[in-house]
């Protein structure tokens, strides 16, 4: 066990730290997938293979 955050053995802990450094998030998992595809903010033609425009920008 991880006596600093009590996360039993076998999670992978991960910490981020925010922006203003007030708090970190702490997560603890089993298993975790992630990709590292590159998001865009603003609409841009011709994307590439791992590229992707934010969900949240008006097209």
């Amino acid at each position: 066990m991880n006596e600093k955050y009590e996360i039993e053995q076998g999670y992978q802990l991960f910490i981020f730290k925010i922006e203003d450094y007030s708090n970190d998030v702490v997560i603890a998992a089993k298993h975790v997938t992630f990709n590292t595809n590159t998001v865009y903010y603003y609409e841009r033609p011709n994307l590439k293979e791992k590229e992707r425009i934010a969900d949240f920008v008006n097209k």
